[in-house]
């Protein structure tokens, strides 16, 4: 039989100490505390049901990156199905400006799909095995996470099918 697994705990975020959203200026501020630095992928199932939440989404990022607030990155990596289509990964560099951001959201057309389950785990893969920084790194590289103990990592995936159980990569 299935195991019932307990709920969660409850999360509590707090921000110490209060601050301006990090896009309020229209460019992210990169301090050198990295506590408050973040790196975030909007990790998007780009296939033909999904246009709606790309639409939602591009027109609520300031507010919501506003929300996250720190010292942050962004970028836009849109999969479908690896099966039946062309261009399974749309991937975007980091960028530092919430118009960059909504251009990648712009040019993420929902298309493709082939069949209900997509391949998630493909797009997963392709962010967790992205390259990062090297430690210290004055210059932020557009293709590379932040080193590790530098900033924040946050990948946000957003889908309306479930996912290939197999990775078809």
């Amino acid at each position: 039989g299935i195991e019932e697994l307990p709920p969660p705990p409850e999360i509590e975020i707090v921000v110490d100490p209060p601050h301006k959203p990090a896009w309020s200026h229209g460019k992210f501020d990169r301090g050198s505390n990295p506590r408050f630095n973040v790196d975030i992928v909007f990790l998007m199932d780009a296939t033909g049901s999904m246009q709606p939440a790309i639409d939602n989404l591009k027109n609520n990022i300031r507010e919501f990156i506003g929300g996250v607030g720190g010292r942050c990155r962004g970028k836009v990596v849109g999969y479908r199905d690896f099966t039946f289509d062309e261009t399974p990964i749309e991937n975007n560099p980091f960028v530092e400006t919430a118009g960059e951001l909504d251009e990648q959201f712009a040019r993420l057309k929902a298309e493709g799909g082939g069949d209900e389950p997509e391949s998630l785990l493909e797009g997963i893969y392709h962010v967790a095995s992205m390259e990062q920084m090297e430690k210290g790194a004055t210059d932020l590289d557009p293709n590379k996470w932040r080193f590790r103990g530098e900033a924040r990592r946050v990948v946000a995936v957003f889908t309306d099918a479930s996912y290939h159980e197999v990775m078809e990569q």
